[in-house]
């Protein structure tokens, strides 16, 4: 099962965390999709809004997954994109 599901719908562009067993957890693979997700949201200019969504029926978002702490730190592009993935560029 994918961890980040994507699809255009208009001209949004909406991402979902895909990880409900784990309420939607940020792992550095998912911390590296979202980052991909979102850098393909920006070079797209028939896109106006990006909608990040999570799977299940519990939570959106559990934050980072502690069990993955290490590897979130260290994942390659944290330091431009934040350790999730996502975060706006200063």
């Amino acid at each position: 099962m994918p961890k980040i599901r994507s699809k255009r719908k208009g001209r949004a562009f909406i991402v979902t965390i895909n990880r409900p067993e784990v309420r939607n957890a940020v792992d550095a693979e998912t911390a590296g999709l979202l980052f991909k997700s979102v850098e393909a949201f920006r070079q797209d200019d028939s896109l106006d809004v990006l909608i990040l969504t999570g799977s299940g029926e519990v939570s959106f978002c559990a934050g980072a997954d502690l069990k993955d702490i290490g590897g979130l730190a260290a994942r390659r592009g944290a330091k431009k994109s934040g350790p999730d993935g996502y975060q706006p560029h200063h």
